[in-house]
């Protein structure tokens, strides 16, 4: 009776652990589909269809490279290229008959997924390791061009009212990561409430017209958006360099000239992809400096942002020769807590080697920082406020480093400057 009793026990308890675990995956996927844009259904569609698409890359990547051999992550594949179609399909569907620009990428990123998905039906049965890895190969080269092109398109489907590019604040941090995979973090974020933009500023400070407040909202939404594209291609850089370095070991342990020549074709194949994905991403930077020379022109004006004059920077123009061989520029350091900004000077291929640090006429601390796709981003001050930062950037560009431009970063991590600039103003 006891065996009985704690079978039966037993398989009450799987049935819970089976429905708990379908609703937490249900709740995952849900927390994707929201709204993010107010009035902006076109926008949502396409914002949603990217991080699909993301997801899907994500577990194409796993596959690919071997890590976790699980053969439920190709139906996760295929279930998330799905769901990015239908997704797509529905931004398209939805849009207004002006948004000839944003359908044109979203019907790109339809491409690649239905490339994506063919690909994944092509090797249902097939017994072949050669075959399957070649085919995430593909797939995380067309779900992250999937992934980019929903985003452009998202930043050009507006619909009829102004509203439509105010991000929704549903209760959900925007520092929260998805909560199945890490490329999948939130990107876009909460904006502050019309009134906490309009009011304040100095005794001159006249108000923002309804016209600029929405100019404000469509650059902090533009400026969220061409972040994460910039960081899609450094991570899909990052992965076409792990490939590079897969197929070196490869051609070192080659036993024929035939087989090396193919590797060799291969590993040129991949490198100029990775260039290739480097001239884009350098691309998507530059619209994303655009787009911050945009921002600090508004926040210049009194009344969008109050700076404390009496903040500390760190900071100096007159440091010639203070990092050298014995002192080198030093990279990857540890942030300092809470909100900080920096001018970022440059991002390089490779580190910086000393005889390389004359560019730099002098500016101190430097700080360099490695990141994803095998790039380097080399920095310079600590500031406390916007207006101090942007001081700065201006005097730096006189000096020749016309590249400069402003960064944030809050508790470590890289942010957007809209959004360190609401922080400030908290």
């Amino acid at each position: 009776m006891n065996l009985k009793r704690n079978i039966k026990s037993m398989m009450l308890f799987a049935i819970f652990m089976a429905s708990y675990g379908l609703t937490v995956a249900q709740n995952n996927y849900f927390n994707l589909e929201k709204q993010y844009f107010i009035n902006g259904d076109a926008k949502n569609f396409a914002v949603i269809s990217a991080k699909y698409s993301s997801k899907a890359m994500h577990f194409s990547e796993k596959l690919f490279f071997g890590k976790e051999n699980i053969d439920s992550f190709s139906d996760s594949i295929s279930f998330n290229t799905q769901k990015a179609i239908e997704f797509g399909e529905k931004a398209i569907e939805t849009a207004n008959d002006t948004s000839v620009v944003a359908k044109s990428y979203m019907k790109k990123s339809l491409k690649r997924l239905h490339e994506a998905q063919e690909s994944l039906n092509s090797i249902i049965g097939s017994s072949s390791p050669n075959e399957k890895r070649n085919t995430y190969d593909l797939c995380i080269f067309w779900l992250g061009d999937a992934t980019i092109d929903s985003y452009n398109a998202s930043i050009y489907f507006y619909g009829e009212l102004a509203e439509d590019v105010l991000v929704v604040n549903d209760g959900l941090s925007a520092n929260t990561p998805c909560p199945v995979c890490p490329p999948c973090d939130t990107i876009f974020e909460t904006i502050i409430s019309n009134s906490g933009i309009i009011e304040g500023g100095g005794d001159n400070a006249s108000p923002l017209s309804a016209e600029e407040l929405n100019r404000i909202r469509r650059i902090e939404v533009d400026e969220a958006t061409y972040t994460t594209i910039v960081e899609m291609y450094e991570k899909r850089m990052a992965t076409k360099q792990q490939i590079i370095d897969q197929l070196l070991k490869d051609l070192a342990n080659a036993n024929t000239d035939e087989e090396r020549q193919k590797i060799q074709n291969e590993i040129d194949i991949a490198k100029a992809q990775k260039e290739l994905l480097a001239d884009k991403r350098n691309g998507a930077e530059s619209k994303l400096k655009s787009i911050r020379e945009q921002l600090a022109e508004y926040a210049k004006r009194d009344g969008y942002i109050k700076s404390d004059s009496n903040s500390t920077s760190i900071f100096s123009f007159g440091k010639e020769g203070y990092y050298n061989e014995n002192n080198p520029i030093p990279v990857d350091q540890p942030f300092p807590d809470g909100l900080i900004y920096s001018v970022q000077l440059g991002l390089y291929h490779k580190q910086l080697i000393p005889s390389e640090y004359d560019i730099y006429k002098g500016l101190y601390p430097i700080n360099g920082q490695s990141i994803a796709g095998g790039l380097y981003r080399y920095r310079t001050g600590i500031f406390y406020n916007y207006q101090q930062v942007e001081e700065i950037k201006i005097k730096i560009r006189s000096i020749g480093l016309s590249d400069a431009f402003v960064i944030a970063f809050y508790n470590g991590e890289l942010i957007s400057v809209s959004k360190a600039i609401r922080i400030e103003r908290q």
